[in-house]
Parts: structure tokens; C-alpha cells; sequence
């Protein structure tokens, strides 16, 4: 069984698209990459995954079977977390294993198409923002309505400002975006994302960027950029590279149809970083995000980094604290049954 959430026709690169990612290049992958911190990313990996709930499977509308965990909670309140660039769902461990244990929110851990152990992306760049919108729309379809927040960690941040500005917002009540990449080209950016990417070929990134504005999208699956493999050492669950489709479709999406794009004003928007991110620069967070949701509330933490953001107590209550504050609990008591849920949605045997 196939999930029915709306299916927007693929948007191609177009002319302005290819025209913000050139200008923005210099910037971005010009100057000498830095030296990428490591601090924050060994927190991470030194978490004990031991305990972790089972993989489950949740057939796309294409057929595609994507890797998932649940972290049981109230019933009435559903958060679903998106991973950042070349990492898994399993890095929100503790953040999920805290809020559903807290009586916050039953939640929900993707590894993104191409990441964990979910199956590769193809050429489709819409996918990433499709499987997230389809997967919030099953959860909507659950007895009882609940509530849908959404929630992305970088570049998974990124992709879910994507989502929240398309036709799959009207079944999510809100957004919780952790340190995330909100444009190529914004203030926030830091050059190489702090480090983090050790390799941007722009030769096959403008040519293939090329053949999208002519409609061929053979070459989307071809690799255009690269990250630091001695930061993959700490797991090797990481991904060592993006094709085209990955770096384009994995993010805010195509930048002039929805520069102008503001997510609804009806839905909470709370956006946490830490001062000291790797990837972005916090101080800018807040110019940045008012065009996107001018309602949208900015958190900074002193000395966190940019995975900090992922285990630190003080953003986990802050977490906590907006989500008892915005999403009213219906039966406070109840609990989700994972083995419930409809036959599209089963357990990874």
C-alpha cells in the first residue's frame, strides 16, 4: 500500500537556479577548505546505540523502502526527524529516546534515500522532500488525528523548510529546524560548511546543472561532491559522497520560486542552534530565517557545536518546553502501539 499525499510534478534546474548556485560557488567551495572540528561529531559517535527500537520499513509511492525507527510516546503528538548531510537517523538517538520517554512525542527517525539503510536516491531530486511529506501524511492518517511536527538536523533542516513550503505542509502543525542549511547562498554559510565537505567538483556540477536546464536528468546520479573522510572515520555509516540529485534535492530546494515563499504563519516554527557551529554561523540565524517565518522563534546556546545541538540537555528541554507549548495534549496518558500501524508501514525482519 502506497501512501496518498499529494505529487507535485518534479521541478527541474532551471536558468535561475544555475545562475544563484554560480554566483554562490566562490563563496561556498573558492577559498581554502578549513580544517573541520571534530569536537561535536565524536559526541555523537560515542552515544551508546545499543538499545536502539527496531528498523521498520515504510513503502514510498514509487515502491522505494525507506528505513525508519520509532521511539514510542503519546499517541496524540508525533515528531519525525530528518538527518543532515551524509549522516542517519540513528544520530537523534538521544534526543528521540529523551522526548518519547518524556511523555513529548512518539518519534520518528528517517534515514534519508541514500543514507543508513534506506535504498540509493536515483536521479529524482524531489524524492528527499517527497518521502518526508508522504511519511508525515501516513502519520496523519493514524486513529485519533495527532499532531505532526516535523523536525531536520542541517541540511535535514533544510530539506524540511522545503517541505513546509509545499504542498505537504497542510498536515504538519509545526517545524523544529537544529542548526540548518537554509539557502546556497546564505550569510549563514561557512566556506566547504565549516570543513564538513572536503570536495565540490564544479566542472560536473555546472554540466550536469546544464543538462537539467535542458530536461535530462540522466546524469543526476553522477557524484558532484565529497566529504571529509577523516570525520567519516568516527562511523562508518556516513556517507563518503553526494551525487547531483543528493546536493540539489537534499536541502531548502530551488531558490527563485520560493525566495518569496513564507512557511504559514498558523504553524510554530522554532529554529536551535549552538554559538559555537562548525557548519553555519549562528549570530545570522535570525536575519536569515525571518524571510522564510517571520514568527519564527531563534534559540542560541553558548559553547555548542553543530552536533551538539543533537544532545545537549538545555536544547532537549527547550525541545520539550515548545512542544508542550504549542501542541496541546489531547490524552496525555495513551501510548502508540508501533505494531498498529497500517500494512504499508512493517518491521525490518
Amino acid at each position: 500500500m502506497h501512501s496518498s499525499s499529494p505529487s507535485p510534478p518534479v521541478r527541474l534546474f532551471g536558468m535561475r537556479d544555475a545562475w544563484a548556485y554560480a554566483r554562490a560557488m566562490p563563496r561556498l567551495a573558492g577559498m581554502q577548505r578549513p580544517k573541520m572540528k571534530f569536537t561535536a561529531l565524536a559526541r555523537i559517535s560515542a552515544m551508546n546505540v545499543r538499545d536502539l527500537p527496531a528498523m521498520r520499513r515504510f513503502t514510498a509511492s514509487d515502491g522505494a523502502s525507506l528505513a525508519y525507527r520509532t521511539y514510542a510516546g503519546p499517541a496524540d503528538r508525533h515528531l519525525v526527524l530528518v538527518h543532515g548531510s551524509a549522516c542517519f537517523g540513528d544520530q537523534f538517538n538521544y534526543l528521540a529516546s529523551h522526548l518519547a520517554s518524556s511523555g513529548k512525542a512518539t518519534v520518528h527517525t528517517l534515514d534519508m534515500r541514500g543514507h543508513g539503510q534506506s535504498p540509493p536516491i536515483g536521479r529524482d531530486h524531489e524524492r528527499f522532500a517527497r518521502d518526508v511529506g508522504e511519511f508525515a501524511a501516513h502519520l496523519k492518517d493514524l486513529p485519533g488525528n495527532p499532531t505532526i511536527v516535523v523536525g531536520g538536523h542541517s541540511a535535514g533542516g533544510g530539506l524540511v523548510v522545503n517541505v513546509a513550503r509545499s504542498v505537504y505542509a497542510a498536515t504538519v502543525s509545526g517545524w523544529l529546524l537544529f542548526a540548518p542549511f537554509l539557502r546556497v547562498d546564505s550569510d549563514t554559510l561557512r566556506p566547504y560548511f565549516g570543513g564538513w565537505l572536503s570536495e565540490v567538483r564544479r566542472v560536473p556540477l555546472a554540466a550536469i546543472a546544464f543538462a537539467n536546464m535542458l530536461g535530462i536528468t540522466r546524469f543526476n546520479d553522477r557524484i558532484v561532491a565529497a566529504f571529509d573522510r577523516e570525520a567519516c572515520i568516527h562511523d562508518p555509516r556516513f556517507v563518503r559522497e553526494w551525487s547531483f540529485a543528493s546536493a540539489f534535492g537534499f536541502g531548502p530546494g530551488p531558490i527563485p520560486d520560493r525566495v518569496h515563499k513564507r512557511i504559514s504563519s498558523d504553524t510554530p516554527v522554532l529554529l536551535l542552534s549552538g554559538r559555537r557551529d562548525e557548519c553555519f554561523i549562528a549570530e545570522k540565524y535570525a536575519a536569515a530565517l525571518a524571510p522564510i517565518a517571520p514568527h519564527g522563534e531563534v534559540r542560541l546556546f553558548d559553547g555548542l557545536g553543530h552536533w551538539d545541538t543533537l544532545v545537549d540537555e538545555n536544547v532537549l528541554a527547550a525541545c520539550g518546553q515548545w512542544l508542550d507549548e504549542h501542541f496541546a495534549r489531547s490524552a496525555p496518558d495513551t501510548a502508540t502501539q508501533p505494531e498498529s500501524a497500517p500494512a504499508r508501514v512493517a518491521a525490518a525482519r
